[in-house]
């Protein structure tokens, strides 16, 4: 397939961008599977799909995209459907950059975007008398995807944060096990920075409060003085590596807070767990990448 393409578009439900760019072959986010893109028989029956097209079009809304093809090209297209049974399919926004590339694979392009397997979109061809058109539309499963996809990763998310929690307390033969099973676990439990940050967030607050902490509910600020004696050492030894003796200021103390707080990053699904430190900033401790391993394989 000929053309530079570059398409942008939300990914459910978080609304961070996924982008792709590409020339031969075609691939794009979201998994594109053998659903309902427009297909060759469509093509060798309408020759206007064959036209090129020039578009940039940028963070508009599908159905504008589709106004303005529909103009470029005198083919109608549209997504959605009609106001009665509109399905949303024209209410996402997209960011477009083509150049002379062909009708039809600048639609499939659109339809691959969006589709996921088990949740895809379908193009429908619509016919009134000699005209012919073809309508973008988001079936039932599709409509549910984000909805679903948003429970399963509070699942995970849950699953996770608590057996990184559990994991600070497990005998070394049920930990060494659990390392085994779990990617993130194990990823942990080979950084003492990490394995102490987490003892001290789990000594420090009770169960309710880290809950609490790990929903993004509350932030909460631990004094010093609220942390056990390993927590203290655990401080003193990130003051210790960020502000060694040769460069640490006169009469610079250790932090004498602990501010515990949850942070989603841009471009990421789950939330990390942060623990700052007054005056050196904050690292994360557990969520982040690390649950969103294995969690969604959109190229499979």
């Amino acid at each position: 397939m000929a053309g530079n393409y570059e398409l942008r578009g939300p990914m459910w439900p978080y609304r961070s961008l996924q982008t792709v760019s590409l020339a031969l072959p075609l691939w794009l986010c979201g998994t594109a599977v053998a659903a309902s893109p427009l297909t060759g028989d469509q093509k060798r029956e309408d020759p206007r799909l064959s036209q090129r097209v020039n578009i940039q079009f940028t963070q508009g809304y599908v159905t504008e995209l589709m106004d303005r093809l529909a103009r470029d090209t005198g083919v109608q297209v549209s997504a959605g459907g009609a106001a009665s049974i509109a399905d949303g399919a024209g209410d996402e926004r997209i960011t477009v950059y083509i150049r002379t590339a062909p009708l039809f694979d600048v639609l499939n392009a659109v339809w691959s975007l969006y589709s996921y397997r088990g949740a895809e979109w379908h193009w429908e061809r619509d016919s009134k008398g000699r005209t012919v058109g073809y309508t973008l539309r988001r079936g039932r499963n599709a409509q549910l995807f984000p909805y679903r996809l948003r429970q399963a990763s509070h699942e995970a998310y849950a699953a996770h944060t608590e057996a990184m929690l559990a994991a600070v307390h497990l005998p070394p033969d049920q930990l060494a096990a659990l390392r085994r099973r779990n990617h993130a676990v194990d990823r942990c439990f080979e950084s003492e920075r990490l394995v102490s940050g987490l003892r001290a967030f789990v000594g420090a607050l009770s169960p309710a409060d880290q809950g609490a902490v790990l929903r993004g509910e509350a932030r909460i600020t631990v004094p010093r003085g609220g942390l056990s004696p390993s927590a203290q050492q655990w401080a003193n030894s990130i003051f210790e590596q960020q502000l060694p003796p040769s460069i640490r200021p006169p009469g610079r103390l250790p932090p004498t807070n602990v501010t515990c707080y949850a942070r989603t990053a841009p471009g990421f699904i789950f939330p990390s767990l942060i623990l700052n430190l007054d005056g050196l900033g904050g690292y994360a401790y557990l969520g982040g990448a690390d649950a969103a391993t294995g969690f969604l394989r959109l190229d499979e």
